[in-house]
Order: structure tokens, then C-alpha cells, then sequence
């Protein structure tokens, strides 16, 4: 997606189809009331792509400020270790968690127990976590990796430049202070990321592929 958005030429002779999103598994939560500020980040916990020791280290300023707040690392990777030896050198221990890898009816129920989800990678595509996070309701917050502008917008989280700690902070700020309408967030992706829009757009190339190569 960033080679489309830099090459003219590429973006002219190309179609960008996202990743098919269940929702009927992926749903609001009747009740949001939320007892905490919870962010959540779901990945493997490789920092080298993901960052997570960026998120850590936003959150620690944040936190700072309210020290009730808690942040979720969902998943397990190569660097789980050294990202909790971080947080106890934060002396976050308490605030911070790492649950390790969950199914997906767990990753729905985390994301219901969220104020709104965190991507802060060196450099992504389009991650499922998010649109599966957008179909719930959820906001987020992330940076301009991949493609994210056609995909987050005011209504439902808020764009940072990549790699910007001090900005993740603000935005975390800024973020609890918003209000945000589930149902027009989760609508914002249901009918581009559905099974049968996503099933037709995969068809409509076939077919013309097809026709083009009669």
C-alpha cells in the first residue's frame, strides 16, 4: 500500500482488496461502559516490526497521569521477555499485562474490555487487528504505516506520524477525551471488508482477467 500511494503508475494498474473481516463474529458490545482506560495492542511481540517497546514507553508517560489506566499486549513473540523486563524497569508491572496468545473468541472479548486498540509498527500492511477492532466499534490509534488514511478516519481513532513516542502519548490523551459512535465506526468497514463485498471484488478481477486474456 505505500508503493501505491508513492508510484502513480503502480496505483493506475492496481487494486487494493482488504482482508475479509466475520461480522458475526466481530461485534459491538451491547454495553461499553468501561471501568478503566484500557489499550490494547494484539501481535507478536517482535519489536523490531511491531514496536511494542514504543507503545511501553507512551503508556509510561501516560500513565503517569492516570495511573488507573492499563495497557494489554495480546500474543507472544521473540522479544516477550525483554519487553516485560522493560516494564518492570518502568515499574509498570501492574499496569501492564501480557496474556500471551489467545483464540479469537478471546481477542473479541479483549477488544469489548477496551477503550481502543494501538498499532505503532516500524512498517505494516493492513493488519486484520484492526479492521476486526473497527467492526467492534473500537477506535485506534496508529501511525501512517501501510495504508491507513482510507482507513482511519476522525470518527473512528486518530493517524500519527511513524515512530513518534511523544505523539502516542498525546494521543492516548486525546483519544479518552473524544467520543466516539460504535455503529458508525463498525459501519465504516462493514461494507468494504464483508465476506460477499470482498468475495465480488475478488470475482469482478477474475472475470475481467478472463476476458482480457480471450
Amino acid at each position: 500500500a505505500d508503493m501505491i500511494s508513492l508510484e502513480p503508475a503502480v496505483a493506475a494498474k492496481t487494486i487494493v482488496i482488504p482482508n475479509v473481516v466475520d461480522p458475526e463474529c466481530f461485534v459491538i458490545k451491547p454495553d461499553r461502559e468501561m471501568d478503566v482506560t484500557r489499550f490494547l495492542v494484539i501481535g507478536t511481540l517482535d519489536d523490531s516490526v511491531k514496536n511494542i517497546s514504543g507503545i511501553i514507553r507512551a503508556f509510561h508517560a501516560f500513565n503517569k497521569a492516570l495511573p488507573s489506566s492499563e495497557l494489554i499486549c495480546l500474543g507472544d513473540g521473540p522479544d516477550r521477555d525483554r519487553l516485560r523486563a522493560l516494564t518492570e524497569e518502568l515499574y509498570l508491572k501492574n499496569s501492564i499485562h501480557f496474556p500471551g496468545h489467545v483464540d479469537h473468541s478471546e481477542v473479541v472479548k479483549w477488544i469489548h474490555q477496551s477503550t481502543a486498540l494501538i498499532s505503532f509498527s516500524h512498517y505494516e500492511n493492513l493488519p486484520c487487528v484492526i479492521l476486526e477492532s473497527l467492526m467492534c466499534g473500537l477506535p485506534v490509534i496508529t501511525n501512517e504505516t501501510g495504508d491507513m488514511h482510507r482507513w482511519i478516519t476522525a470518527q473512528s481513532g486518530i493517524i500519527l506520524p511513524t515512530n513518534n513516542i511523544g505523539a502516542l502519548t498525546s494521543a492516548m490523551h486525546e483519544l479518552i477525551g473524544n467520543v466516539y459512535e460504535a455503529n458508525l465506526i463498525r459501519q465504516s468497514v462493514i461494507d468494504r471488508c464483508s465476506n460477499p463485498t470482498v468475495r465480488n471484488q475478488l470475482m469482478t478481477i477474475y472475470q475481467d482477467a478472463l476476458i482480457t486474456d480471450r
